[in-house]
């Protein structure tokens, strides 16, 4: 889906404090913001409270955005981190409880069980649990990965061939 362009002399009024931009900013961004932690998340109240969470980091961080990529895409880098921040607590919090804050694994390409997927991603660390979940259990490329992660390509990539590695061992070891 794709969102209209938030023109530039919005953010500006709104990094420099105009409240009412800033208010239509964050009203512009609302549908972006919702999709990706729907994406991320596969429980609707816990989508709704990472988007508000990731929103209210927008807002407040605002101050700080340099521009040098669009409102959109770092709107989306900081959507992604404190969603994945926001499922790795739920995890580490619950770890025996129901999958339904458990990050998105049922993606298209059906690789992994919900029941199996706890399991295999307590394996990992978390950044290569992010990259593993996101690429095979939310269809993501890794080019996707890595721009929603502010990482480099080839970070991504060596993150998910390492994430690979150790399950490869941790089930010959079963």
């Amino acid at each position: 889906m794709t969102y209209p362009k938030i023109p530039p002399t919005l953010v500006d009024a709104a990094r420099e404090g105009d409240r009412a931009a800033a208010e239509s900013l964050a009203r512009r961004l609302q549908p972006r913001v919702d999709r990706r932690t729907r994406r991320l998340l596969r429980s609707g109240p816990d989508a709704e409270d990472a988007a508000q969470i990731s929103m209210i980091e927008i807002l407040q961080s605002l101050p700080r955005f340099r521009g040098d990529c669009s409102i959109e895409t770092w709107a989306d880098r900081i959507t992604t981190r404190h969603t994945l921040a926001f499922a790795r607590r739920r995890r580490r919090e619950s770890p025996t409880g129901a999958l339904d804050t458990q990050l998105a694994t049922d993606g298209p390409t059906g690789r992994f069980a919900k029941c199996e997927c706890r399991r295999v991603l307590d394996h990992l660390s978390d950044v290569q649990a992010d990259v593993v979940a996101l690429h095979h259990g939310a269809d993501w490329t890794m080019r996707e990965i890595a721009d929603a992660l502010g990482i480099p390509l080839e970070t991504a990539r060596s993150r998910a061939r390492l994430a690979m590695v150790k399950l490869r061992a941790a089930l010959a070891a079963a």
